[in-house]
């Protein structure tokens, strides 16, 4: 079922709206992972 699901949202959904949430979600996310990871040490 969440395949088909993320499938059909990625066929329907509009491509700027996919590209920010993968630079929101994906860049933005793994950037503030890091710098998180900084501050511990």
């Amino acid at each position: 079922m969440l395949p088909q699901l993320i499938l059909r949202t990625l066929r329907t959904a509009d491509p700027k709206c996919i590209g920010k949430f993968l630079w929101n979600f994906g860049v933005k996310g793994m950037l503030s992972v890091e710098r998180f990871k900084a501050r511990l040490r």
